[in-house]
């Protein structure tokens, strides 16, 4: 077995109706790839001796492990991360964890269905797994392989259960299934009941069909909680409808109270809701707010929840939220839906799901974030200022902000472990249908700084970008940076699907960014399909790039499909792509004047060698079919 934990010891436009349809039988992208890497580098050799990076190597059930691939390293690429192609079986072949790839209109099962470096599993039986990563790099007209493994224990909690059922239980009861005893055996009825037997080690069980005006109330200081479902019918609700409380409450002490944590917590199959005349600002709030080291908020998992914003007053629907000396980490969402309402004159900052400050360790796996009716969350649908490890796979995005992005990261130098230059590390986006906001993601920090953060190790594959007003992804801070097998189209592109037409960089030595085999139709807007440049000193136009086997559909009249200043330095490699713009067609290098096809070609044997000018023929991109 081997297994490396992080050295922190992680204490602390389309709606979802709509979308089946556009995608058709086969989805936007009927064929993968059959090799998931980089085609532009050349693998001799990989070391897996650094094993899998873990969150944790055991857990109580419903048991969630966050894995990475961030130790393997390869020869011939200084990426590894972003190079090689990384596939997972977490050894569960009886789990059932089936979702719904957005982008694609098939069913995946997590248990073997994940690729890319990042990667998450819940396991809800006890027992031993083996989490197994395949990894291949290319290396010419064959590939190198290795393996890497380690054995996770997912066990049960030893806790006291306690049911609860709205409409049929009595608080005079013992709280004990209606299946075990005859009498005053029999589940307990309020929310008042279980807020006083809050303790460690419990499990609360609520009756399906339920409904419950209340909150949860504070969870402090307390370790091994389960809130779930049992029954049928609808998922219990638990609706905050009046008074200032939230629906879940969990804070670990204010300064002075040292050692308070709250760990090990996980809501799963819960309708949580505010609404009426409820003062509280969000559904969940998780505040990590001693700055003692010896606290901690840590292991809190949402399994297959529902958050629901029905009032004004929300301002973030979800938060978590660390301060500098406080541990957070660990916090996951695995199929859960977040809906909030706003009201669209009211501008106050709203985010749906908002993981402030945390240090490590998030993931975000299926579910749908939107607005609900015809109102929209204001800001940011996910909003996740954290440093290390962050998963977004399988999300839909409906019903979207009337600003900004679907997900924006946000870490900065005032945050935990400050310094002059930080890394936000290791951030993979997968399966995502991006929609309905004006870019579909951020990575910059709050000042678009990039001398006291960049993104290192970040992955954009197989999503789809539909519909978005003014962009793709915008980037300011990027230090490496991988695009793969995405499709991108009605976007209003003011901006270009990638880009602002001004990555900032700095002190960038092994600055790279690479952007292979995506599909990208444009029909609006006055950008190129990816926008490149650098504005800011010291930096002129001297980092590499690869843009490789990429197709590109301009219907426009006035077409400019790519700009690029940063392609000239050594190391850069642009070729193998195609081109169709029907009408007039132009490229910008360096800043030069608009180009034809053969003149930008011409430009050197660095610039686009084999590629080429021919229709695709796709049936219908501009709503989102690309098969030919």
């Amino acid at each position: 077995m081997t297994v490396h934990l992080s050295r922190r010891l992680l204490l602390c436009g389309v709606s979802a109706a709509a979308l089946m349809p556009l995608l058709g039988a086969k989805g936007i992208c009927a064929t993968a790839p059959s090799f998931g890497g980089n085609p532009n580098v050349t693998v001799t050799a990989i070391d897996a001796s650094g094993g899998i990076v873990a969150s944790r190597i055991s857990g109580h059930l419903p048991a969630f492990v966050q894995v990475s691939a961030s130790a393997i390293k390869a020869t011939g690429t200084d990426w590894p991360y972003e190079d090689l192609e990384y596939k997972w079986d977490f050894g569960d072949p009886n789990g059932k964890e089936i979702f719904t790839n957005p982008v694609t209109a098939t069913n995946v099962n997590a248990n073997d269905s994940q690729t890319g470096p990042e990667a998450v599993y819940v396991y809800r039986t006890a027992g031993t797994y083996k989490i197994t990563l395949t990894v291949r790099g290319k290396n010419g007209d064959t590939y190198t392989t290795a393996t890497a493994s380690f054995d996770f224990t997912a066990i049960r909690l030893n806790a006291l259960h306690y049911f609860f059922d709205q409409v049929n239980g009595k608080d005079s009861n013992n709280g004990i299934h209606p299946t075990q005893g005859a009498g005053i055996n029999g589940p307990f009825q309020s929310l008042a009941k279980l807020k006083s037997l809050l303790s460690h080690n419990r499990e609360f069980h609520l009756a399906r069909g339920s409904v419950w005006l209340d909150s949860l109330g504070l969870i402090r200081g307390l370790t091994g909680l389960r809130f779930n479902a049992y029954g049928s019918g609808p998922d219990p609700i638990i609706n905050a409808n009046s008074g200032s409380n939230s629906p879940i409450w969990m804070d670990n002490g204010a300064n002075g109270q040292v050692g308070v944590s709250i760990q090990n917590v996980v809501f799963s199959n819960i309708h949580f809701v505010i609404s009426g005349s409820c003062t509280a600002e969000s559904i969940v709030l998780a505040l990590c707010s001693n700055r003692d080291s010896r606290s901690s908020l840590t292991n809190i998992y949402a399994d297959n929840c529902t958050f629901e914003s029905r009032t004004k007053n929300t301002k973030d629907t979800v938060v978590f939220n660390s301060i500098a000396g406080a541990n957070g980490s660990r916090v996951g969402f695995w199929n859960c839906t977040v809906k909030n309402l706003l009201d669209p004159t009211n501008s106050r900052n709203r985010q749906g799901l908002a993981v402030q400050n945390w240090t490590d360790w998030l993931f975000v796996v299926g579910g749908l974030f939107e607005g609900a009716g015809t109102n929209q969350i204001f800001d940011h649908h996910i909003y996740p200022i954290i440093q290390n490890h962050a998963l977004f796979r399988w999300i839909r995005f409906g019903q979207g902000p009337l600003r900004s992005f679907c997900i924006n990261t946000d870490w900065n130098n005032t945050n935990p472990g400050g310094s002059p230059l930080q890394y936000s590390d290791f951030i993979l986006y997968d399966g995502c249908y991006f929609t309905g906001t004006q870019y579909a993601y951020d990575s910059d920090d709050a000042n678009n700084d990039p001398s006291k953060v960049q993104w290192r190790n970040e992955i954009c594959q197989n999503c789809a970008f539909d519909s978005l007003s003014a962009g793709g992804i915008l980037a300011y801070s990027l230090y490496s940076y991988t695009a793969r097998d995405n499709v991108a189209w009605g976007i209003e592109n003011r901006t270009g699907w990638f880009g602002p037409g001004n990555i900032r960089v700095e002190l960038c030595s092994k600055l790279s960014y690479k952007l292979y085999r995506n599909k990208i139709y444009l029909d609006r807007g006055t950008n190129g399909a990816v926008e490149m440049a650098v504005s800011q000193a010291p930096f002129t136009s001297s980092q590499p790039l690869q843009w490789t086997d990429n197709i590109v559909f301009d219907t426009r009249t006035s077409a400019r499909i790519v700009a690029f200043k940063v392609a000239e330095s050594a190391g850069s490699i642009i070729d193998r792509n195609q081109y169709y713009a029907p009408n007039a067609s132009t490229f910008n290098y360096n800043g030069t004047t608009p180009l034809t096809f053969r003149s930008w070609q011409a430009l050197g044997k660095n610039i686009d060698p084999d590629s080429k000018v021919a229709n695709p023929r796709w049936i219908n991109p501009g709503k989102g079919n690309f098969n030919t």
